[in-house]
């Protein structure tokens, strides 16, 4: 496989696998006209290129803020769902608020942004990600003293969405609200409930920050 750089204008950076051909790993740096800073991008290449050694070995991923979101409402969902207090509400509505609620929590949390940042960034991929990029500073000396940060939270990002799709059905909600929770999650938005589990099987790809 190769590794493409392309700049855009937007506010963020990302990295892609299948970005532009299923041989391309294509990562994306933000560059602004107004000021380029130039160790911010060589932060940026190295976060985003270590994103690509994961895929492309097999190692634990990152993501982005929306899976951060999907992760968190499993893990409340898990922690709720045989409990009194989930299992006497009747709407849906009712059940997605005690979800969020319970998420924050997990995450200290105040708002529904900060818990899908922090959700995120919890990631072991993302913990790696950043470690690395660190270390691009570091000398060999620093580097041989220095004990590698293994917090993050290895996940299946394909068996997480599975998860929440069945959690979500099971709470009431119909695939079509299910499809608009999966907004930035999946390259394509207008795929169904369906096909988003099927490419989770097949270990089928998006984009990570």
């Amino acid at each position: 496989a190769s590794l493409r750089i392309t700049s855009q204008n937007s506010s963020s950076e990302g990295y892609n696998p299948h970005a532009n051909a299923k041989s391309c790993h294509t990562i994306m740096p933000f560059l602004s006209q107004k000021s380029i800073n130039v160790e911010k991008i060589k932060d940026t290449l190295v976060h985003e290129t270590q994103h690509a050694i994961q895929y492309t070995e097999g190692f634990a991923l990152g993501g982005n803020k929306n899976f951060g979101f999907v992760y968190a409402m499993n893990l409340a969902y898990d922690e709720v769902k045989n409990t009194s207090e989930f299992k006497r509400l009747n709407t849906k509505e009712g059940k997605y608020d005690l979800l969020v609620s319970v998420a924050k929590k997990i995450f200290n949390a105040q708002n529904s942004e900060e818990l899908r940042y922090k959700a995120y960034r919890s990631l072991y991929g993302e913990v790696e990600a950043r470690q690395v990029t660190r270390n691009r500073l570091f000398d060999e000396e620093l580097l041989r003293y220095t004990t590698p940060d293994v917090s993050g939270n290895v996940v299946n990002i394909n068996n997480e969405r599975i998860k929440f799709i069945e959690n979500f059905i099971d709470m009431g909600y119909t695939e079509e609200e299910i499809l608009k929770f999966f907004r930035g999650v999946q390259d394509d938005e207008s795929r169904s409930v369906g096909n988003i589990r099927d490419g989770s099987r097949k270990n089928e790809s998006r984009p990570v920050s």
